[in-house]
């Protein structure tokens, strides 16, 4: 019994997943989950650490001379605002939204952390109405 030469087997094409209709353009992006409510967390993050920032000056200051208010109210005063309007956001109340604007237009003058707070939340709330509602 002779053996045959076998015919050539042609080279297999890569899988390739199916294609689906998509319904942006190359220049849109997809919308995210849900915005607001991560803004609401960065907002909250963002005054706890303004919270002890104040509690850390607090403590260590009898040890080097006292705080004085100028420092500590207005910083107090903030914290109290981000973790308001955080609350707000992440309970998606449409009130929060010019007081969240405003917030962020401040961050962006605490370098560097509250300035890339400052850019995403004006980024977020500022976007185009239909990446804000998902559609």
């Amino acid at each position: 019994m002779a053996l045959r030469p076998l015919a050539p087997v042609p080279p297999r094409e890569p899988h390739r997943p199916a294609r689906r209709a998509s319904t942006t353009s190359l220049n849109d992006e997809p919308p995210m989950k849900d915005p607001p409510r991560l803004l609401g967390s960065l907002f909250l993050a963002w005054a706890v650490a303004q919270v002890i920032v104040l509690g850390v000056a607090l403590t260590v200051a009898p040890y080097q001379g006292a705080v004085p208010p100028f420092f500590w109210v207005p910083l107090l005063l903030s914290a109290l605002a981000y973790g308001g309007v955080g609350y707000l956001l992440r309970r998606h109340a449409p009130q929060a939204r010019v007081p969240a604007i405003v917030l962020s237009a401040l961050a962006l003058l605490s370098f560097p952390v509250g300035t890339a707070l400052g850019i995403y939340g004006l980024w977020t709330l500022l976007g185009r109405r239909e990446a804000r509602t998902g559609a």
